[in-house]
């Protein structure tokens, strides 16, 4: 019986052994799933609970790092891979390419990483995105979605905002409200200060990573806009299209509907 119930932990130590993630989102989306100690190769961006074996960006992957560890997968974020599976290839090296650029994205992420890892972890993602759900609203509010700004005197004179087919436009649709710029024909356009005047909307949410300049931003934010609703969503959950996308919907929740 002893012997049975140790193979049985090796079997599963070999099958959830040897992953390597290429970005923070994906890490957290492992983490999430009760599979971190499967980690031996991250981004250098990632964070982790243990020390793991840095493989450089997903921009400049060390392949050198990645072959030495031997992973059973590699698992890449599409919108940042340009080359790399090309690379992957030929180095015979298994990967699993993610996309994490709408919430269905991303439900579909946790998905295909679960059934890679043969995590048996499904009930727990559906319940996990039950309360992400569509809410109806009275008044329906433009919002302009920032990520990134660049000030000059004071003043804010461009911004790199969210446009269409984002998580970001996904969260305030399901809130019953809408993008500003839902008719963006890129996912994340840049506007100057004469666009950002004459676009019609009704609230302004800054998105952004934990930002200890947030009392410069809202001056800047303040004195360009002194008569629009400025709101601040400012740590790693906003920016990580991962398990804090919960904690993100909830947040525009509290800002645009409580």
């Amino acid at each position: 019986m002893k012997f049975f119930v140790s193979l049985i932990f090796v079997f599963l130590q070999i099958t959830y052994a040897g992953v390597v993630s290429t970005s923070p989102a994906i890490t957290e989306i492992v983490k999430f799933l009760g599979a971190e100690n499967s980690l031996i190769g991250v981004s250098n961006y990632c964070q982790t609970t243990k020390k793991i074996q840095k493989i450089g960006s997903a921009f400049q992957m060390n392949y050198e790092k990645i072959i030495a560890l031997k992973p059973s997968i590699v698992l890449l974020n599409s919108t940042k891979n340009a080359g790399v599976e090309e690379s992957l290839k030929k180095l015979k090296v298994n990967y699993l390419t993610l996309n994490l650029n709408t919430l269905e994205d991303i439900k579909d992420s946790f998905n295909k990483i679960n059934r890679a890892l043969e995590l048996s972890k499904r009930e727990k993602i559906s319940h996990f995105f039950k309360p992400i759900k569509k809410i109806e609203t009275k008044k329906k509010k433009r919002v302009l979605l920032v990520i990134f700004e660049k000030d000059k005197s004071g003043r804010v004179v461009e911004v790199r905002s969210a446009g269409k087919n984002s998580y970001y436009e996904d969260l305030i649709e399901l809130l019953g409200h809408e993008n500003a710029l839902k008719d963006s024909s890129v996912p994340y356009p840049v506007l100057d200060y004469e666009r950002l005047h004459k676009l019609d909307y009704d609230i302004v949410i800054r998105i952004g990573p934990h930002a200890k300049n947030r009392g410069h931003l809202e001056k800047i934010w303040n004195k360009t806009f002194p008569n629009k609703i400025i709101s601040f969503v400012l740590g790693d959950y906003a920016v990580v299209p991962g398990p804090g996308i919960e904690r993100l919907y909830y947040s525009f929740k509290e800002i645009l509907n409580d």
